[in-house]
This record gives C-alpha cells, sequence and structure tokens, in this order.
C-alpha cells in the first residue's frame, strides 16, 4: 500500500521538476551567451541536489512547511514563465527577469531547507 502524495511533497516535486527543466533548457536556449547559460544551468542544478534533499524529510509530510513549499512553488512557476519570455525573447529585459526569479527561487529554497531540517525541534 504506497501513501498519497502530501500538498507539500507535491510542490516540492514540482519545483524539482521546474527546476530539471530549465537546467536543459539552457543547453538549447539560442540569446543569451555560453558563459550565462552555464552558469545559470549550475545554479539551477544546484538548486535540484537541495530539492531532491528536502522532499523526503519528514516535515515536508506535515501541514507546518506547507508556507514554505508553496513559495517555492510559486517562484518555480515563476522561473517557468520567465523562461518562457527568455526562450522567446534572449533580449537582456528576459535575462534579467529571468535572473531575479532565480534569485527568488534560491531564497525560498534555502528558507525551506533552513526550515525542514528540524535540528533540535521537537514534534510533541
Amino acid at each position: 500500500m504506497t501513501s498519497a502524495i502530501t500538498p507539500g511533497e507535491e510542490q516540492v516535486l514540482r519545483a524539482l521538476d521546474i527546476c530539471r527543466r530549465a537546467a536543459e533548457a539552457m543547453t538549447t536556449l539560442g540569446g543569451p551567451d555560453e558563459a550565462w547559460r552555464s552558469g545559470t544551468a549550475e545554479r539551477l542544478t544546484r538548486l535540484q541536489g537541495t530539492l531532491d534533499q528536502v522532499k523526503d524529510r519528514f516535515i515536508i509530510k506535515s501541514k507546518v512547511c506547507l508556507p514554505f513549499t508553496a513559495r517555492c512553488a510559486e517562484r518555480a512557476t515563476a522561473l517557468e514563465v520567465s523562461l518562457r519570455a527568455l526562450g522567446a525573447d534572449g533580449s537582456t529585459g528576459a535575462m534579467d527577469a529571468f535572473a531575479g526569479d532565480l534569485d527568488a527561487l534560491e531564497k525560498a529554497v534555502r528558507t525551506l531547507d533552513g526550515r525542514s531540517d528540524m535540528r533540535g525541534m521537537a514534534i510533541t
């Protein structure tokens, strides 16, 4: 018998999938220069690693982390939208918008990672 995926797990998996697809897209993107694309792909790969570690933590299955997982999913969705714009446009403005969304996602993932670590936390 398998357990159902909780909303927190679903949100983390969605963010993880968007990061994976965005990193893959960096290899085929035509507009930005190679250094920008490879640096961005590395950042996205690091985010994937963090999200992959976080997704199996016990606290993610509870409602305690929902505000943090929701923020990650929202930021990842914004990144996905700006990736589409970057692919269609490739201009400096689209690159800046994507970079800003990536910064916001990194911050959300760091916060989720810290909050879900549960060091020193006791569940009563």
